[in-house]
This record gives C-alpha cells, sequence and structure tokens, in this order.
C-alpha cells in the first residue's frame, strides 16, 4: 500500500487519488490515508475505489 499497489480488486490506491482531487490535495501520495478514508468515509458516500 505505501508504494501504491492496488491491494485488492475494490481498491486502488492510485486510481483513487485520482479520481478525487480534493483528496489528493490533502493526502500527496500517503497512500494508506487513502485507504482509511475509503474504510471511513468514502464507502457512505459512496465515493469509487475501483480501477
Amino acid at each position: 500500500m505505501n508504494e501504491g499497489r492496488q491491494a485488492s480488486k475494490n481498491f486502488d490506491p492510485k486510481a483513487y487519488a485520482e479520481r478525487y482531487s480534493d483528496l489528493k490535495n490533502e493526502y500527496g501520495t500517503n497512500y494508506k490515508l487513502y485507504f482509511n478514508h475509503y474504510l471511513i468515509s468514502g464507502l457512505k458516500e459512496g465515493r469509487n475505489g475501483r480501477p
């Protein structure tokens, strides 16, 4: 995850970062934070974590 590799078929941190510029501006290349956001808020908000 630290390197931005896809950890599962349901979540790709690099794709998530590119898709949501608000998060990219906040998290930069800290891909663990994208995953945490997805689990805590992203799913509830209907954000897409797939590639």
